[in-house]
């Protein structure tokens, strides 16, 4: 499976949304750590306050977290609704948007 194909975007994105219940002061370190599989290049993550962007599928998904390595071959952008609790964040949700 070539790293620009859908389904490795897809495999990356299950083991973002698998992070749930990471310690907060670490969960970027593992969001890098799962991205640099589909690139070397440095990674453009971000929080925002809660919005909403189509899926693969066109559905409007709710989001506040997104990231994707800065490389003219990303075709995807990873977001992800997660909640922080108790030192921790909660991946609730996770989809793929087209760049």
């Amino acid at each position: 499976m070539k790293k620009s194909d859908t389904a490795f975007d897809l495999q990356l994105l299950a083991e973002l949304k698998a992070l749930s219940g990471t310690p907060v002061d670490t969960f970027d370190t593992e969001v890098a750590r799962i991205m640099k599989k589909k690139s070397s290049r440095k990674l453009w993550n971000g929080n925002f306050a809660p919005s909403y962007e189509k899926d693969l599928d066109g559905n409007m998904r709710k989001y506040n977290f997104k990231c994707c390595p800065e490389s003219v071959s990303a075709k995807n952008l990873f977001c992800l609704l997660i909640e922080r609790k108790d030192g921790k964040v909660f991946v609730t949700d996770g989809f793929l948007n087209r760049i």
